[in-house]
């Protein structure tokens, strides 16, 4: 376990009701206020929140040094929210005291010291997924065409989507992320690590144990120890911030598992599920540290706080985040950053670019899923105005019925949708990954906003994995301005009703455009960091102007030829012979696929060559198809 800074305190003999019965007593010893009003009036000025669904036996307290000043009572002990830190965050504590005793008393205990500028009640945390279930027995195998062996690929439409409605009846070719072209570019990279903030990751499983961050240190230190010394004994893959201890998991705790595997699932291994950014078998997949914050026992503001600085200290420059608070807890962001005011610094601890730990941004990310409310707003911290918020549609790119939208929400992925189809409710629409069982490792469905944001954490790691094999840098405004304009547009799916449960029927014309700016395309994403341009079109004969990828001076240019290779051609169904008659050619993209275009032209005897990125998907962009 951590570290701490601990004061063993007893509780204040002077208790509300006294002072009330006698609004003339003093309180010197506590700070010095002398009148009842006085302190009332203290006491509602630094009580920063409401004890509504918050934890018993628990506050947060800043002080105004990083060491209390005044005498401490008994029977209360007071832990270094973040150990070891000597700066602002080094004035919080966590104060621990007997759930006998009424939180909102000892709040006002502590809010009436002078050496007391902050009391923040500490709020609980919920992580749910909609459905579960396991994986049956059989196993299929591998697809035709399939970029990597593992054998449920083809169950993951959210992965690849290829339209078959055997499973769900509402799937829509090309409602996934994009990825199986994206592959082939890159597929990975070990110095990118993903902070998974969830539910214990099982470090074991057989798809996701190469994938595993590793404290080098503490795997070959002494059990029992601090080896690192960075405040916390023996966390080799990440740590149990929720308990103080090892990680752990169980067949009802399966969130961080799920999670993690879609992020970062071994690939090309031959067993089980395929993963976005998992590598390709040779051991170049992204890490996951599991940074854990649930369990059996209930999540607080302090232990997600925590957690973020650890991920912060420890290598991590993208932090996944399927959790947070109901939407409309908070009514803005202002109102979060005053009542959460412990939490918010962490995560400014965690994006503060003095902190980046990427060679190829100069700033850290974090994703965040939007919420399961059927709210018209993201929950927060999803709502923050510099994180990503994620939501959720289904196998047939419609929104799913439990996801938040509007404001705070910034981009939509796969999320799964149990009751795509009513009254047939379908296991097989929701998202398929790595899960713990009563008896081992294995793989189940789940479904939430919750499994949307690791798809997003999955897209940027695939990015940041191929503009390090680039040698590309960027700053994280510029990628997270690639990442969000790297969409697909799903308002046209957005038109009639569906159902929004097994009773229920939601209006899709109120979730358009309040998804996000888009479903997140892995492809476009990389071609936005390489640089090609793109020109979108949709499955059928199309018209390609060729002059208008040549750029300045295209006028001058004559002589246009243009060639695909193989790959490119069999991602998006086009045969025969490529032509062009008066700077334009005709394409007939059979599938949704994406590849590359070579264009030649002559100028002034001089070749000149463009390459551009072809995308097929079920809908042009509004933008008319260049990106």
């Amino acid at each position: 376990m951590p570290t701490l800074k601990r004061y063993t305190i007893s509780l204040w003999t002077v208790c509300c009701v006294a002072l009330a019965a006698f609004p003339g007593c003093s309180r010197s010893d506590l700070g010095g206020v002398s009148t009842y009003e006085e302190i009332i009036k203290n006491e509602e000025q630094k009580i920063i929140n409401t004890k509504s669904a918050s934890a018993e036996g628990t506050l947060l307290v800043e002080f105004a040094g990083v060491i209390p000043s005044l005498t401490i009572p008994e029977n209360v002990v007071l832990e270094q929210l973040f150990p070891g830190a000597e700066d602002g965050m080094g004035r919080w504590y966590i104060a621990r005291f007997s759930e006998e005793i009424p939180v909102d008393v000892m709040a006002r205990e502590f809010a009436a010291r002078t050496d007391v500028t902050r009391v923040q009640y500490d709020k609980i945390l919920a992580a749910a997924p909609s459905h579960a279930a396991l994986h049956a027995p059989s196993v299929p195998v591998k697809a035709d065409g399939a970029v990597f062996d593992d054998p449920m690929l083809p169950e993951q439409w959210h992965m690849v989507n290829s339209g078959d409605k055997t499973h769900c009846t509402s799937a829509v070719e090309g409602a996934d992320i994009a990825v199986k072209d994206a592959w082939a570019l890159a597929a990975g990279d070990p110095s990118i690590v993903v902070a998974v903030l969830d539910y214990g990751v099982m470090y074991s499983h057989p798809d996701l144990a190469a994938n595993m961050w590793v404290n080098e240190a503490e795997l070959g230190g002494q059990e029992g120890v601090d080896d690192d010394g960075n405040g916390f004994i023996d966390d080799i893959y990440g740590f149990n911030f929720n308990d103080n201890g090892a990680l752990s998991w169980n067949a009802d705790q399966s969130h961080g598992t799920h999670v993690a595997g879609t992020v970062a699932a071994v690939n090309n291994n031959g067993i089980g599920v395929s993963s976005v950014a998992g590598g390709t078998g040779k051991g170049d997949g992204v890490r996951i540290m599991s940074c854990q914050i649930f369990s059996s026992r209930q999540s607080t503001s302090s232990v997600m706080a925590r957690a973020f600085k650890y991920a912060a200290d420890n290598g991590a420059s993208i932090a996944q985040c399927s959790f947070g608070y109901e939407a409309g807890t908070f009514t803005d962001e202002a109102d979060y950053r005053k009542q959460c005011a412990a939490e918010y610094n962490a995560i400014q601890y965690f994006l503060d670019k003095a902190h980046n730990n990427s060679k190829v941004l100069d700033g850290n990310i974090m994703i965040v899923s939007a919420g399961n409310d059927s709210k018209p707003a993201a929950g927060f911290p999803g709502a923050l105005k510099d994180v990503v918020g994620v939501t959720a549609f289904g196998p047939g790119f419609q929104p799913s019925g439990y996801t938040n939208f509007g404001p705070g929400c910034n981009i939509s992925a796969p999320g799964g949708d149990f009751y795509a189809a009513r009254p047939q409710h379908n296991t097989f629409c929701q998202v398929l990954s790595t899960v713990p069982t009563s008896d081992g490792a294995g793989y189940g469905w789940l479904e939430g906003t919750s499994m949307a944001a690791p798809h997003v954490s999955g897209v940027a790691a695939l990015g940041l994995s191929y503009a390090t094999q680039l040698g590309l840098k960027f700053t994280r405004e510029e990628f997270i301005s690639m990442l969000l304009t790297s969409v697909n547009d799903i308002d046209r799916y957005c038109t009639g009703t569906k159902p929004l449960d097994a009773s229920k029927t939601m209006n899709l014309a109120d979730y358009a455009g309040k998804m996000g700016t888009g479903a997140v395309d892995a492809w476009k994403l990389l071609m936005q960091i390489e640089g090609t341009p793109s020109v979108q079109l949709s499955l059928g004969r199309q018209t390609f102007d060729v002059a208008e990828a040549a750029g300045d001076p295209a006028h001058v240019l004559k002589s246009y030829s243009v060639t695909m290779d193989e790959a490119s051609r069999a991602s998006l169904g086009i045969s025969g012979e490529l032509s062009v008659t008066d700077g334009k050619v005709v394409l007939e993209c059979t599938k949704v696929g994406s590849g590359k275009m070579v264009i030649t032209a002559d100028s002034e005897g001089l070749p000149v060559t463009k390459t551009v990125s072809v995308i097929c998907r079920a809908v042009t962009s509004s933008n008319g198809g260049w990106l």
